[in-house]
């Protein structure tokens, strides 16, 4: 039995326990260390959850933030240092048990493709927070090529995020269909048995 096939319910579980209060933490109201950005830079929201950017939005929101922005920044980024490792968990597990549920035990090959968004998401969220580090910690300003790069990475890792977070539902939604059609072929059986078995 490889390591795949060991995950089981409870690892999900423990995934989403890690992975619930680091979304609390980024995206709720309180403490919501996204909103702080976006409040202390001028209204305008971090790098690391846009669709995309570049040198000139990252000079733009560097410029608005002053002191106490960029301190809300780092904050978020310290918390970024975990959440991307709990989301892609989160999403590669339930991926993976519903894959399996609903693909049979022998698509070790197809599970592996499903699993793709979910890593390849992680990977970039870290591949993006070095960038924002970077340009966080550089005095006076951005350096053009890195941010234009970086801004690349977000709109990758924001279709590949896309795709990870919503597999799970449509395999969700797969599985409860695959439920029902079994269901409505056995209450069939059921009544044709029924009917046959009548005088």
């Amino acid at each position: 039995m490889g390591f795949w096939d060991r995950v089981r319910a409870r690892h999900l579980g423990w995934a989403l326990a890690a992975y619930a209060p680091l979304a609390a933490v980024m995206f709720a109201p309180w403490p919501g260390v996204v909103g702080r950005v976006a409040e202390r830079c001028g209204g305008l929201e971090p790098l690391d959850v846009r669709t995309t950017w570049d040198a000139a939005s990252a000079e733009e929101l560097l410029g608005r933030c002053g002191t106490a922005g960029r301190r809300a920044y780092v904050q978020l980024e310290l918390v970024d240092l975990l959440y991307p490792a709990a989301a892609g968990a989160a999403t590669l597990v339930a991926t993976l048990l519903l894959a399996r549920r609903v693909l049979g035990p022998r698509t070790a090959a197809r599970r592996a493709l499903l699993l793709l968004p979910a890593a390849a998401m992680t990977v970039l969220d870290y591949g993006e927070n070095v960038a924002v580090w970077i340009l966080l910690l550089r005095r006076p300003g951005p350096v053009p090529a890195l941010a234009d790069a970086a801004g690349a990475v977000t709109a990758a890792k924001r279709v590949t995020g896309t795709i990870a977070f919503t597999l799970p539902l449509l395999l969700a939604g797969a599985l409860g269909g695959i439920a029902l059609v079994r269901w409505a072929g056995d209450r069939i059986a059921r009544d044709h048995r029924g009917r046959s078995l009548r005088p």
